[in-house]
């Protein structure tokens, strides 16, 4: 790559932003980091969360859709084990790894790291409906939900923790529409984008995310595929170079 550093705008937050950053920087992109959302903890303190984790039985699902979901999970637990015979699926291998650190094992992860594939090889893996315990954020959509029950499974949602809008400041809004190209990691940084009104291009984090970026009339350029920080910095790249079919650093 040639000329001045094309700017990409971060707008996660905390460990997630670095890494991405980081990755943005190695490909040769400058990245400017503004927090669109910020996280915090379930509304009741995670106790129903865990209430639902301890009344978890032998055979039943945890599904776990996020790695902030995954946190939420071992924080729940604490020092207690996750009842034996219960089997976990995770989205994608961050999620996961966060689990079986913790001592969690893990038994699905989709090929494709986004929730229908997630419930989509969960479907694949157990021929007969069971029960599910669903850790999300408060603000997921049903798709998870949605496709069990439809197959006859009982499912319990509990909210494992909350994705809130940040209003960045206007230097920060000055420094965003100096970017090329906006990512966007969740419905709700669509969501805060979509509130500044830019008319910068976006590229973003999974199809679910993708889809509210559309209905809030961003222009998406470009999805992430694989569903990961790693596949949404080649979306990113195919984003600012369509006619290149790979960008190296």
């Amino acid at each position: 790559m040639t000329g001045a550093r094309l700017r990409v705008a971060v707008t996660r937050e905390g460990e997630g932003a670095e890494r991405l950053a980081t990755l943005l920087d190695d490909r040769g992109f400058d990245a400017v980091v503004v927090p669109l959302i910020a996280l915090d903890g379930a509304a009741d303190g995670g106790g129903a969360l865990r209430a639902g984790l301890r009344g978890a039985d032998d055979g039943d699902w945890l599904v776990v859709t996020s790695p902030n979901g995954a946190d939420a999970v071992v924080d729940a637990l604490g020092s207690e084990p996750l009842t034996a015979g219960v089997r976990v699926a995770a989205v994608g291998p961050t999620t996961a790894e966060r689990l079986t650190a913790a001592g969690i094992p893990v038994a699905v992860v989709p090929r494709r790291f986004d929730a229908r594939s997630l419930v989509d090889e969960l479907l694949a893996t157990v021929t007969t409906p069971g029960r599910a315990v669903l850790a999300l954020s408060a603000l997921a959509d049903d798709t998870v939900e949605h496709a069990l029950v439809g197959r006859g499974w009982q499912v319990e949602r509990f909210a494992a923790y909350r994705t809130v809008t940040r209003v960045p400041d206007d230097d920060e809004v000055a420094r965003l529409r100096t970017c090329d190209v906006v990512t966007l990691a969740s419905a709700s940084a669509a969501t805060g984008l979509a509130a500044i009104s830019t008319a910068l291009p976006v590229v973003c984090l999974g199809r679910s995310c993708a889809e509210r970026a559309g209905q809030l009339g961003l222009d998406v350029r470009a999805v992430a595929d694989p569903s990961n920080l790693e596949g949404l910095v080649e979306a990113t790249a195919l984003a600012l170079h369509p006619d290149e079919e790979s960008i190296e650093p």
